[in-house]
């Protein structure tokens, strides 16, 4: 009991003091246009599961998660400007990891309304 508690613990801490770059696009179609980058937790690697496991999957709060989620679940809410948050306006937010870990580097995510 003591061993498995132990062995959660250590993977529910894999990756923390590891941070992540992600720049954020909003775009509108009025045409606004903005930029920024924000600084978020790196979710890091799923412990004994390597092997089994593409590189595009992490571990994050107990569980194994795609990167597709970990950018909805972590990274879409750092979207948007508040630009036609009133109105009708499509919109396009695009997001990049542009530092961290090298296998990440360049990895992009994006949401269409």
């Amino acid at each position: 009991m003591a061993k498995t508690r132990y062995l959660n613990e250590m993977m529910r801490n894999a990756g923390r003091d590891t941070k992540v770059v992600v720049k954020i696009e909003n775009d509108y179609s009025d045409g606004h246009h903005s930029e920024r980058t924000v600084e978020l937790d790196w979710p890091g690697s799923c412990p004994g599961h390597a092997d089994i496991h593409s590189a595009q999957t992490f571990y994050c709060d107990g569980t194994c998660l795609h990167i597709d989620d970990w950018f909805d679940e972590y990274v879409y809410p750092e979207t948007g400007d508040g630009h036609g948050a009133d109105s009708d306006l499509g919109s396009c937010y695009t997001a990049t990891i542009v530092a961290g870990p090298a296998k990440l580097l360049g990895e992009t995510y994006e949401w269409i309304d």
